[in-house]
Parts: C-alpha cells; sequence; structure tokens
C-alpha cells in the first residue's frame, strides 16, 4: 500500500489540530481558528467545513457580530465515535466506553476466576468484555480506537507486555496487535499509572496541569511525570521504575533482594508485616488470616482512630517517601505532586506527616511551593484515562512529511 502524499498529510494534520483546538478550548468560531493557528483564512473555512460535514463537529449556537452575520460556533459531536479503555490487572479487568467529548457512556467491571493463572489468559477475556458493551448499543457504534492500561514493563511500540512480576514466566505478551487485528481500530498501550495520571488530569484539575508528578504507592511504588503537559516516558518507555531506588536510612529486605528499596519500606506489603510485628496475627470475622486488602483497611481505620501504633508505620512511611519525593522535586521542580493508593485514604494525616519530612529536608521551600494532594479517582480511572490516552494519540499530528 503506497504512503500518502506529503500534501494528504497535511490535511490530515490540520483536522486533527482543529478538533485539538476545540477540545482543549471548548466551542470555537472560524475566525477564533483562524487567530490560534497560522492557516489563512480559507484554509480555516474549508477544513471546518469539511469536520462539520464529516460529523467530527457540530454547530453549537451564535454570537451577534457587531458588524456582518453572527458568528457560528462549532464544538465537538459526541456522537462521531467512541473510544475504549481497558485496565487489565491480576485481580480484574474494567472496561470504559467514552464517547467524542470524552464522556463516559458504558462501563463493566469484571473479576479474574481463580483458575486462571496467566497474563495470556487474562487478555483473552478483554475481547468478551469489548463485544459486550459494543453490543448494549442501540446501533453500532463507529469505533475510533482502543487504549490499554498495561501493568509491569511495557513495549509501546511494540504492543505487549514485557514483563508482569505476578506471572513472571511470561515474556513479551503482545495486546495491541490482537485487538487491532479484530477490531480494524488503532489500538495503543501505556502503563497503568500513566492511565492514571492522564484521567486525573482530564478529570480533576480546574486548571492545566503542565508539570505533575503522580506517585502510585501500592504493592511497590511507581511513578508517572506529565511535563510541559506530556507524559515523559523517556528512551525506552520505562520512565518512573523508582521503586528500587536506594533510601539512605534503611536496612529493609527487598523482593529483588536489595537492602533499603524504597519498595521493601513503603508498600503495602511492608505496611501489613509491619502491622503483623505489632498486632500480632490478624485474622478476620470468621477466625481467618486476614487478607493484605483487610489489613490495609484496618490500618486506614486505625490511623484515623489515632492508635499509636498504626500512626507511627504511617510516620515511618512518609519518612521513608518523603526522600524519593524531595528527589523527585529537586529534579522536576513540579507544580503539583500526587499520591494514590490504599495508604492515601488516610486522607489529610497522610499529607501532613509527609509534609512534614518534606519540609525539613527542602531548601527554601517556600520559594517552590508545590501542591501535595491525594488523587481520589473512581476505580474506572485507569479505563477512562487509557481511552483518553488512545483518543490523544489518534489525533495527535504527524509533524513528520515525506517528499
Amino acid at each position: 500500500m503506497s504512503k500518502p502524499s506529503s500534501t494528504a498529510r497535511r490535511i490530515v494534520d490540520r483536522r486533527k489540530q482543529i478538533v485539538n483546538l476545540i477540545k482543549e478550548h471548548g466551542a470555537l468560531s472560524k475566525n477564533d481558528i483562524f487567530k490560534m493557528t497560522k492557516y489563512s483564512i480559507s484554509t480555516v473555512i474549508s477544513t471546518v467545513d469539511d469536520l462539520n460535514q464529516d460529523g467530527l463537529i457540530e454547530p453549537c449556537g451564535s454570537n451577534p457580530a457587531a458588524i456582518g452575520r453572527p458568528a457560528l460556533f462549532y464544538s465537538l459531536n459526541a456522537d462521531y465515535g467512541y473510544s475504549v479503555g481497558v485496565d487489565i490487572n491480576s485481580n480484574s479487568i474494567n472496561v470504559a466506553i467514552i464517547n467524542f467529548k470524552r464522556e463516559t457512556v458504558r462501563t463493566q467491571h469484571k473479576r479474574i476466576p481463580a483458575e486462571i493463572d496467566s497474563l495470556q489468559e487474562i487478555i483473552n477475556l478483554v475481547p468478551g468484555m469489548i463485544d459486550e458493551l459494543l453490543a448494549s448499543f442501540e446501533t453500532a457504534p463507529h469505533l475510533i480506537c482502543i487504549g490499554v492500561a498495561a501493568p509491569g514493563l511495557i513495549d509501546i511500540e511494540a504492543g505487549s507486555v514485557i514483563y508482569y512480576s505476578r506471572f513472571s514466566n511470561e515474556r513479551n505478551i503482545p495486546v495491541t496487535p490482537t485487538l487491532s487485528g479484530r477490531y480494524n481500530c488503532p489500538v495503543y498501550i501505556d502503563k497503568s499509572l500513566n492511565c492514571l495520571a492522564t484521567a486525573y488530569k482530564e478529570q480533576e484539575s480546574g486548571r492545566p496541569l503542565k508539570d505533575m508528578i503522580l506517585f502510585s504507592i501500592r504493592t511497590g511504588v511507581g511513578m508517572s511525570c506529565i511535563l510541559n503537559g506530556s507524559i515523559y516516558r523517556g528512551a525506552t518507555g520505562q520512565a518512573g521504575e523508582i521503586g528500587h531506588i536506594r533510601l539512605p536510612n534503611s536496612t529493609a529486605l527487598c523482593k529483588c533482594k536489595k537492602i533499603g528499596c524504597l519498595d521493601a519500606e513503603v508498600s503495602i506489603y511492608s505496611i501489613t508485616k509491619k502491622m503483623d510485628a505489632i498486632l500480632g496475627t490478624l485474622e478476620d470475622e470468621n477466625g481467618n488470616p486476614m487478607t493484605t486488602a483487610k489489613k490495609m483497611e484496618l490500618f486506614v481505620r486505625l490511623v484515623k482512630e489515632n492508635q499509636p501504633d498504626c500512626v507511627r508505620i504511617l510516620d515511618e512511611i512518609c519518612y521513608h517517601l518523603s526522600y524519593a519525593v524531595n528527589q523527585v522535586i529537586n529534579l522536576f521542580n513540579p507544580s503539583d505532586v500526587l499520591f494514590y493508593g490504599e495508604v492515601t485514604q488516610c486522607g489529610p494525616t497522610f499529607i501532613d506527616h509527609l509534609k512534614n519530612y518534606l519540609d525539613e529536608n527542602t531548601m527554601n521551600p517556600s520559594l517552590r511551593p508545590v501542591n501535595l494532594a491525594i488523587a481520589d479517582l473512581s476505580s474506572f480511572a485507569f479505563a477512562e484515562g487509557a481511552a483518553y490516552y488512545a483518543l490523544d494519540q489518534f489525533f495527535q499530528p504527524t509533524t513528520i512529511y515525506t517528499p
């Protein structure tokens, strides 16, 4: 198949740029778009008319002009098409469908059956969930793209999961090639935490978040960076793997067999281990050993009740975490640092303890105020972030032209 000409690619890029402008700024007139771009007014008029005719945008009202006819404004057409977001992890799959205005219109949650013990088997469940949601529309929807939030180390270009510690015997599991062949649309993959950061940036902020760091504190510690408005992935897509930086005042043994890793001090396994040492063997209401999830629920409740031992554990966590957070602040100078995970359900107490150590170890903190906050998002945020990410990638201008 021959490559599109440079002229054809320029036309596509103009369409993408105008769609992105309307997405970012809301309803715009042709004159607004003309002022925001370097295109001639005739190019803007013809491109907007084409987008309107093709159904990507639609008229949404007008303002009386001082001279001449009223200016007609255009917004995105919610019904033009849909993006599917898929969140994969070892325990469950979440799927969300968003319309062209980025409104969530369908969701589905599925627990992973106990008999499934491989990442490939989990991925094999995804098409059935997507098919079920698509079948719930009265008429077959126009599927624009699919985004996948995946755990572990990701190869974005190949569309595969390189490695996931939960299923350590599997390598290079393909994800996007399988789905793109089935649904005949582009499929994009990214790390789960990057998709969560995308969801937060899209849903939660009343102001632009151009420089933001998101820490995830769960079975390990991960980090996503939004720098100058875009996710920073690094040379090989693995930026943010912060869990194994070495802490200066730790003797804890990490699962990687090294001493003093951040994961060994701050993960939920570290928290529950410290709880076991203090509180002894914990049992649920049926007399069975308490699960990690239940222990974390108990930990959060006891912290909120100001139980001294659990408050001390939280303080130790914040002490060690502050070392990593302070280094990241020094390196990237973000406006916002956000935190996600079970321990953050301790609420303001978590932020207060962390901030105390950051203030102690930051030179002239008043010169670079950083907003510290908890990323409070729904359980479908990973899937919704994957759907946003897919639309962003689909409408990314090529910027490179072949003669």
